[in-house]
């Protein structure tokens, strides 16, 4: 049938990212995704990183307008700390 938007996605994560805020202890990250999968996605990239030690998703919205129907607006609260990773053994010292 036409017009069911299949064509639009074809199996790809589209991330547009809006805004991206850091400084040397933490970032936010706001951004728009075809769907959840690509958030996780996205999510799971970034903790890979060695600087990043956590890396949440603090909000999604559905949004219902507009060309961007059905994408999801996301926002991203990550932790940084270069010196967690560089540690052999990951140890922390919290009492």
């Amino acid at each position: 049938g036409e017009g069911e938007g299949e064509e639009a996605d074809d199996g790809r994560y589209r991330v547009e990212l809006k805004n991206i805020q850091i400084d040397l202890k933490s970032a936010f990250v706001k951004g728009e995704a075809n769907n959840i999968e690509a958030v996780e996605a996205f999510t799971s990239e970034l903790k890979k990183h060695r600087c990043f030690e956590s890396v949440e998703t603090s909000d999604t919205t559905r949004l219902s307008f507009g060309d961007r129907q059905d994408w999801l607006r996301f926002q991203l609260k990550v932790v940084v700390d270069c010196a967690a990773k560089t540690d052999e053994g990951d140890k922390k010292e919290e009492k």
